[in-house]
């Protein structure tokens, strides 16, 4: 526990639970469209977590939606680790995407600026 407390405090952005569902899309090693509904775990203002039933590969471009925000956001897969019966999938916002938290932008929660 000691160590994970130590590398927590060195990350340059503080992560933040999301704890709802998320659209995502991607295209597969073998050229097909895929779409699945994933469990949103956290985000932070340069990345999100989210929980898949599939591995996704390494590199892969994906966008993600979030019911709440209405706005498609371009990530890459920088891991995909399984859990159990589902794959931790760590993605990290492309194009200069930025996710800010309610208290940077507004009350209604956390939203994603371009």
């Amino acid at each position: 526990a000691q160590g994970k407390e130590h590398l927590r405090e060195h990350r340059r952005n503080p992560r933040f639970v999301l704890g709802s569902p998320v659209g995502v899309s991607w295209q597969d090693s073998h050229g097909r469209y895929r779409t699945s509904q994933a469990k949103g775990v956290d985000f932070c203002e340069t990345g999100a977590q989210v929980e898949l039933t599939e591995a996704v590969e390494l590199r892969s471009m994906m966008t993600i939606r979030s019911e709440k925000h209405r706005v498609p956001v371009s990530a890459t897969v920088r891991y995909c680790v399984r859990r159990g019966p589902r794959f931790r999938i760590g993605m990290e916002f492309t194009g200069g995407c930025r996710w800010r938290t309610s208290a940077e932008t507004s009350p209604s929660g956390p939203i994603v600026l371009a």
